[in-house]
This record gives structure tokens, sequence and C-alpha cells, in this order.
């Protein structure tokens, strides 16, 4: 069922897969919990943290899985994503943590800070960038990450980078997965629905997203009204 999802978000399903090959793509984990406690990561001065020391309070999350070396789809995904936490006025570490986690297994902390500091200063984040996290970790540890958020990558077939989705989740204070945003393209107001919905625990599924979009385009359609309605995607 989660593959006919995928396949009804017809503008969007290229690049959630973000590649033709079998081993790559993201498998609907809306509404389950990762858990936080096992994973630790190495942050920008190489210190391994607890994953779950970003998630507190009722304080969504944002996360990315990338790798800083990437020359192209992850720049894509980052700059949608500083750009409207930019837009939105609203404040990483009081509103939401941002965590950005290198798929790359042989990148380091030195990398880490050095795309962290560039992105704060191209979006003018610096004051801000206490909430927003670029860590780094070991082989093992991204592998189990990746599978509980069911985004699956594969060594580029020349050996020079990874094959991924183009995608950022957003989880609850306590590790649910609430939506899945691909490119992290998402307007402000979008965006600030989604931390609204993370913050209350409310999941969001592709079906959900696709029926939305769905009234969007068409809002006078009473089929289409009764059927957000019933499925309770108005609440």
């Amino acid at each position: 069922m989660n593959k006919v999802f995928l396949i009804l978000l017809s503008t969007t399903h290229l690049i959630l897969l973000g590649s033709a090959r079998a081993e790559v793509g993201l498998d609907d984990r809306h509404g389950q919990r990762i858990q936080i406690q096992k994973f630790q990561f190495s942050d920008e001065q190489s210190k391994v943290q607890s994953l779950s020391q970003y998630f507190h309070s009722k304080a969504p999350v944002i996360l990315a899985l990338a790798y800083y070396r990437c020359p192209g789809v992850c720049s894509l995904v980052l700059n949608n994503l500083f750009t409207v936490i930019k837009n939105s006025q609203m404040i990483p570490g009081k509103a939401f943590e941002v965590i950005i986690v290198s798929i790359d297994p042989d990148e380091n902390a030195k990398l880490a800070i050095e795309k962290k500091s560039s992105y704060m200063k191209t979006f003018s984040l610096e004051s801000k960038s206490s909430g927003i996290h670029f860590l780094t970790g070991e082989k093992f540890q991204i592998a189990e990450l990746s599978e509980e958020l069911g985004f699956k990558f594969e060594k580029s077939i020349n050996g020079t980078g990874f094959d991924h989705p183009s995608v950022a989740f957003i989880l609850s204070a306590n590790g649910i997965i609430t939506q899945t945003i691909p490119d992290a393209k998402i307007t402000v107001r979008g965006f600030h629905q989604a931390m609204a919905e993370a913050s209350q625990g409310k999941t969001n599924s592709y079906l959900n997203q696709f029926l939305k979009r769905c009234l969007s385009i068409a809002p006078n359609r009473d089929w289409l009204n009764s059927l957000v309605n019933w499925l309770g995607l108005n609440h």
C-alpha cells in the first residue's frame, strides 16, 4: 500500500526516489518512532553526543540526511530548508531543532563546521545557529538511522559519492516521524503548519499530503472536501 502512495505522488515520486537504482528510495515510515536514545553522532566540535539530546520539550526536530561534499541534490535540500527557516521568523533552538547528519562515514567534524558556517553566513542565521547541528558518525550508526527513517541510499556507481533520496523529515519531540518533505521545499505557511502538527504529535502521510495538495489545487471539489474531512486531515 505504501508503494501505491508513492505512485500517487506523481509530481514528486522521482524526487523522493532520487535515482533509478532499485536500492535507492524512501519507504513510508510515518507514525513510527525512531529510537533516538541508541544513536550517537559527533557534533561540530568532535564531541560524541546522543541524538536524543536534540529532542526536548515539545519542540519538533527537522532532520535531513546528506553529505557535505555532495555536488548535487544535498545543496538543493539544504538551500530550500534554510531558506524557509530564515523566512519563517521562527527561532531554531526554541521553536524547533535542526539536525543534518552526514551519510558519509569518511566526513569529519572539520568539514561539518565548515559547511555549517557557510550556510549560517549565506542565510544570515549566525545568531540562531545554536539550534542547528551538523553531525558526522560511524558507518553502522548511519546505516541504522537510515533504516529507521526508511531512507535508502547507496554508493554511487562511479564511487565518488552517494545516490540517495532528496528529502527532509519532521519528527515530534519523542522521535515520531510526522512528515516527509520532498526536496525540503515547503512554503512558510506550510512550514508553520508542519511545526504545529509535529508539536502536537500529528502525522502527515504521503496520502495525506497528496490529498491536501489536490484540495489546494481544486478547493471547490465537494467529493474531495468530503474525503479530506472523512480522513480527518483538516483537524
